[in-house]
């Protein structure tokens, strides 16, 4: 329950952005559907299990879930005190009108502490991959414009975009066991997929796996077991080419290491023909263009044609790898 007082007997209590006015009603614009209806979907939050319509159930979002026996997106249970909300031990046990006092705390909704809520926010963890697809990896497909939100219809108004394998019922709440909280957590930390920067805890950020071979593209699965790399604990084995052609024209411009986003710290050395280190870098995201830059700080220069030795260390305690590269323009 909001704490303070109604001055103006008006049945709103007098707080900022609510009513700081003395007069009957609450501050002219503070009720507006649109601010109670954040992904303006029809449903207004409080009746909508998906507030931002990023495909993550609220209840999950709020960290909830294991209330949620079904996975329907609604808490199951019994509210004995009449005040809202289902008497159970995290929430609600107390026979008073009112949850358990500091049990839902708003700042601990906010995983990024960028003032938005999670269940509010496409992105909960900064990481600049969308909540759907870290949650509910399926339900990437389903956004065509690629804007976080997934596209459909809500048929059943319960928030839920009527669409498969979530929600293809006409009852209020999602497909029970469509949604769970430990499998949305892939390395068990406690947290969900949309509020861990490493979701499956092989030290490799998200964000770096996500489009590891930098098409643009994003949900890379650089070993095709339909698990996406951000999602798999298990690195790809490393493919190393033997060629590429910095020459601008858009193909094979940068010396490409597939599988090397799953090793971040890595170290990646080439030298010329007289053993000359041309090329040093520690944690390559796989941006070598074909000019030179050493760790002495020398470099900038465009490399000639030719073959160069490379030694890659995967930074993993296994012994380096090493071969030639050609360099074409």
């Amino acid at each position: 329950m909001i704490d303070g007082i109604d001055v103006d007997n008006d049945g709103f209590l007098d707080v900022a952005g609510i009513d700081s006015s003395m007069s009957y009603g609450a501050l002219f614009g503070s009720q507006s559907t649109l601010n109670l209806d954040f992904d303006m979907d029809g449903s207004f939050n409080s009746e909508d299990l998906d507030d931002d319509n990023d495909g993550v159930n609220d209840v999950v979002e709020l960290g909830w879930g294991n209330l949620d026996a079904d996975d329907d997106g609604v808490i199951e249970g019994t509210d004995n005190d009449m005040d809202g909300f289902i008497n159970n031990p995290y929430v609600d046990n107390n026979a008073t009108f009112g949850a358990t006092p500091g049990k839902v705390n708003e700042n601990t909704n906010d995983y990024d502490g960028d003032g938005y809520y999670d269940f509010l926010e496409l992105d909960s963890d900064n990481d600049m991959i969308f909540d759907y697809a870290e949650d509910f990896n399926p339900y990437y497909a389903l956004d065509a414009n690629q804007d976080g939100i997934v596209d459909g219809t809500d048929t059943d108004g319960d928030g839920i975009v009527n669409a498969m394998p979530v929600d293809t019922n006409n009852t209020y709440g999602a497909n029970a066991g469509s949604q769970n909280q430990v499998t949305m957590d892939t390395d068990g930390d406690g947290r969900i997929n949309s509020e861990d920067i490493d979701s499956d805890g092989d030290t490799a950020l998200d964000s770096l796996e996500w489009d590891g071979n930098f098409d643009k593209v994003g949900n890379d699965d650089c070993d095709n077991n339909a698990l996406p790399d951000f999602l798999d604990p298990y690195p790809c084995n490393i493919a190393m080419p033997d060629a590429f052609s910095p020459n601008g024209d858009g193909i094979n411009d940068v010396f490409h290491i597939p599988g090397l986003q799953s090793y971040p710290n890595n170290t990646f050395s080439v030298y010329n023909r007289w053993g000359t280190a041309v090329y040093e870098m520690n944690k390559y995201t796989n941006d070598w263009n074909g000019t030179s830059k050493v760790f002495s700080g020398i470099g900038g220069e465009t490399l000639p044609v030719g073959t160069y030795f490379y030694i890659l260390n995967l930074g993993n305690g296994t012994d380096p790898l090493s071969g030639f590269i050609y360099l074409n323009r």
